[in-house]
């Protein structure tokens, strides 16, 4: 969830004599993982199992579908590390870059072609450039992201197998009959609004360090899309497509209560997740302690 438009907002604050720039709009990541920058990312509505071609898997030409044969087994328990990372335009300092890591764990379960995949977020972590401000993703709020289960599948190329996980819609800190179309709630009194991280504040809470701090409250929308450039039955690797949109519902500090926008950056190398296999009885904890290990290719 990388927080570039509360970077802008402080710059504005700067350029006044009132303070330093600071990142609001997470990611704009399942991350903005969310990225979320994210978060979430993220991560953070029901996939589409289809290749990519938009044909049904009986459609697939002869010598495709035979291939199917030699699938590799991607069923059980994965660690993942996806790499978000966003920019704004603040005044004042610049440009400012959000990158956004988020730690997962899948598990896999595999049918032929077609993948159900259950994530569990561990971390996520934000570093902005310049790093006048941190920006701090509680416990509180990664734990209320509980499990999530979307679909993906694999798909025969011409270079091989690949991974692709279709469009994910996942909406933080709010209820909506539509999660993908609705809109999101511009207040904290819409009854659409829920305290997902049970802080007491409306929608979740995100935390601001540095020479300007406060909590912020925000609802998100992220969407994420994962397609692999490298896949073995121990490690798969790609590129993550995303967005983000935020609403910022309230702040203890006044410098940090209006939002601005972020936008992905567009190069594939800043946009990425890496994936290995890792033993069932693998947890966060352990992911977290031997990440350098896992995805240091």
């Amino acid at each position: 969830m990388a927080m570039g438009g509360w970077l802008a907002r402080a710059g504005r604050a700067f350029g006044r004599g009132r303070g330093a720039a600071i990142c609001s709009r997470a990611g704009r990541g399942w991350a903005r993982p969310l990225a979320w920058c994210a978060l979430l990312a993220l991560l953070w509505t029901p996939a589409w199992s289809v290749l990519a071609s938009g044909e049904p898997l009986a459609a697939l030409r002869p010598e495709a579908s035979e291939r199917l044969e030699a699938l590799p087994n991607l069923s059980g328990r994965w660690a993942q590390q996806q790499v978000t990372t966003s920019v704004t335009r603040v005044p004042v300092v610049g440009e400012v870059r959000s990158r956004t890591e988020t730690l997962l764990i899948l598990d896999i379960a595999q049918r032929g072609a077609n993948l159900t995949v259950t994530a569990e977020v561990c971390t996520i972590a934000i570093r902005n450039r310049p790093n006048m401000v941190r920006t701090i993703i509680p416990e509180e709020f990664v734990r209320s992201l509980g499990r999530t289960t979307r679909t993906a599948r694999l798909t025969p190329q011409p270079s091989g197998v690949r991974y692709e996980q279709p469009r994910f819609v996942e909406v933080i800190g709010a209820r909506l009959g539509d999660p993908e179309r609705e809109g999101l709630p511009q207040d904290a009194s819409d009854p659409r609004v829920v305290d997902q991280d049970g802080t007491g504040a409306p929608g979740v809470t995100v935390r601001i360090g540095g020479v300007v701090s406060g909590d912020v409250y925000v609802v998100q929308r992220g969407w994420n899309r994962l397609w692999s450039t490298t896949l073995s039955e121990e490690t798969f690797d790609g590129v993550v497509e995303w967005d983000n949109e935020q609403v910022v519902l309230g702040a203890s500090n006044a410098f940090i209560r209006r939002d601005a926008p972020a936008s992905p950056d567009p190069s594939p190398a800043n946009n990425f997740f890496r994936t290995t296999r890792v033993a069932p009885d693998a947890d966060c904890r352990w992911v977290e302690r031997n990440t350098s290990t896992l995805f240091s290719r």
